[in-house]
């Protein structure tokens, strides 16, 4: 049963999050390396990388929650944890279709874009630059809120691809307050981690997963 938070509980999320972190240091800057490697190399091709980053980023991002559930129970994190999803024929088609949905969301929000530009081009400042620069906003805010919690309902409940994202998307507007904190320390903190030449992103990495699933347990 979904349920709303108090917007303080973002701070006890962050607080499980490095809690995830320092109970395995090595472990996780292992994965968070091999994460941030498949994703910087994939983006950097063009087209195809990232349509195959999109594709997969569900299912890296569920192992890594299923790392994280393992360091917040007192267990250890493995590095095959990260690929886990992907082995797993109950897990891996769901979240291939969760990645293939994300895929499509993301190829609107570029066209969108595309129209924001030609706004600007034509318009200046005014008109349909700014709308298109607004409903660009509201399209990308809507994706990751739509996409925060679906690959945790997929891996550890099995809900189905839509299902979960309208899950996501549910528990995100019912806890609005609570959000906006946790968006609020996601941007301080990385702002902080790319100030040692981005390197800082290896311990935020691992802090965030933490949180997420912190505040997937608080909600769901």
């Amino acid at each position: 049963m979904m349920k709303t938070v108090p917007a303080g509980r973002a701070i006890d999320w962050f607080k499980a999050g490095w809690r995830v972190f320092s109970s395995d240091i090595a472990t996780w800057l292992i994965l968070a390396v091999i994460y941030l490697l498949i994703m910087v190399v994939l983006m950097m091709i063009p087209i195809i990388g990232s349509t195959i980053y999109y594709l997969i980023a569900p299912t890296l991002v569920a192992g890594l929650l299923l790392a994280a559930g393992k360091s917040l129970d007192g267990g250890k994190a493995r590095v095959e944890d990260l690929f886990a999803p992907l082995r797993n024929e109950t897990t891996r088609n769901p979240l291939l279709m969760l990645g293939a949905i994300l895929l499509a969301a993301n190829v609107l929000l570029a066209i969108l874009g595309v129209g924001m530009v030609g706004g600007f081009g034509m318009h200046g400042m005014g008109g349909a630059g700014l709308l298109g620069g607004l409903l660009a906003l509201i399209a990308s805010l809507a994706i990751g809120a739509a996409f925060l919690y679906a690959p945790a309902e997929v891996v550890f409940r099995n809900t189905p691809p839509v299902d979960a994202i309208k899950a996501s998307l549910s528990a995100v507007m019912a806890n609005i307050p609570a959000m906006l904190v946790f968006g609020l320390g996601y941007i301080l903190l990385s702002i902080v981690a790319m100030i040692p030449l981005g390197l800082g992103m290896l311990v935020l990495l691992p802090v965030m997963m933490g949180a997420l699933l912190a505040s997937y347990g608080d909600i769901f």
